[in-house]
């Protein structure tokens, strides 16, 4: 029939199969038929696999009851939002209030320090009016005073003393 190529998967005696491996002979047919039942077997088995976990996740989960948790917690999370808002809301017209009083108590009390200034330029001109009366009339004083005083007291005494002691001594020996 012909030479025989040996078989490497069959039943080789031992003396064959050292020859096999000497040469690198392999046998490509069984090789091939393996891993296509390996392919064949484990293709269907994975495809299994999925679909039973997708199977038992859509079997565990329930898509109206996750709908509604997550409504509840939309709700929940759209209330806080608007507490939020609405007191930074009222924070800003807190604040907007406080500034239009701290605005107008400004403004008051500027038309106060302008009065207050006025007032202390009419203050300094009044007093330095006043200063210079006083200066004047304190001259005068000073002036009256000490003229009347030497002068007048001066001319009293003098005259007195001159027509009592000469008058008297004229009219006693007279």
């Amino acid at each position: 029939m012909g030479k025989q190529i040996p078989d490497v998967c069959g039943p080789l005696s031992p003396k064959e199969k050292m020859q096999a491996d000497k040469k690198g002979a392999t046998c490509y047919t069984g090789m091939k038929y393996r891993i296509c039942c390996g392919v064949l077997v484990a293709l269907p088995s994975l495809i299994f696999l999925v679909f039973l976990s997708l199977y038992l996740s859509s079997l565990y989960s329930d898509p109206v009851r996750q709908v509604k948790e997550c409504q509840v917690e939309l709700q929940n999370r759209t209330s806080h939002m608007r507490a939020s808002l609405d007191f930074l809301g009222k924070r800003v017209e807190e604040t907007d209030s406080d500034l239009e009083k701290a605005r107008a108590e400004r403004d008051g009390l500027r038309a106060e320090l302008a009065v207050a200034n006025r007032s202390l330029e009419k203050t300094r001109e009044d007093w330095g009016s006043c200063q210079e009366q006083l200066v004047k009339q304190s001259f005068y004083y000073y002036y009256y005073y000490y003229y009347y005083y030497y002068y007048y007291y001066y001319y009293y005494y003098y005259y007195y003393y001159y027509y009592y002691h000469h008058h008297h001594h004229h009219q006693i020996l007279m």
